[in-house]
């Protein structure tokens, strides 16, 4: 555990100084084994994880977006808001907060590589997926976010989101009535 966390820490620094001289050239052989330590068993991993993406976040912005590994990336997180550990739930948080800072920063520029569509295909999805009461609040609180951006338009894409409002809804009220019971 305590050499999976450093070596966390060693590619989040090793990041941060390529990006100096090579800007975004490492970057898709840099975040696989980050990714693969949000999964760890152990709750320290996945909080050096989550603070290792924020620190690539913080130096790399858009191209973590572009990333082929950004949908596994954001999935990882939205799962480990829902963590029983609370620190792992409150890193999880920050860098859940990181993202949509990046998001926020990507879409008010012109240079937008950022696939909003695609975005919000996985932000359905996710709802689809989530079991838990924490993914789709966190879910809903994307969608928020989404909305006080100045250049998207939000309400052209609730049709896709409306059904799955209701069935959290649903969901919520039936867990309700069985655990009222």
């Amino acid at each position: 555990m305590i050499f999976r966390r450093a070596a966390l820490y060693g590619l989040s620094i090793v990041a941060i100084a390529l990006y100096q001289k090579r800007k975004t050239e490492f970057l898709s052989q840099l975040l696989p084994p980050i990714v693969n330590c949000f999964g760890d068993k152990s709750t320290a991993v996945q909080t050096v994880a989550c603070q290792a993406i924020c620190n690539i976040l913080k130096t790399y912005g858009e191209a973590v977006l572009s990333n082929k590994l950004f949908e596994h990336i954001f999935d990882r997180v939205i799962l480990l808001t829902a963590s029983a550990n609370t620190e792992v739930k409150d890193f999880a948080n920050i860098t859940d907060r990181a993202i949509k800072e990046t998001v926020y920063k990507c879409l008010n520029t012109k240079n937008v590589t950022f696939k909003l569509n695609d975005f919000v295909e996985l932000v359905c999805q996710k709802f689809e997926k989530s079991k838990d009461y924490d993914t789709p609040m966190v879910l809903i609180d994307w969608i928020e976010h989404l909305n006080s951006i100045p250049s998207v338009n939000i309400i052209k894409f609730m049709p896709r989101f409306i059904l799955k409002f209701l069935r959290v809804i649903e969901t919520t009220e039936q867990n309700l009535k069985v655990g009222g019971q």
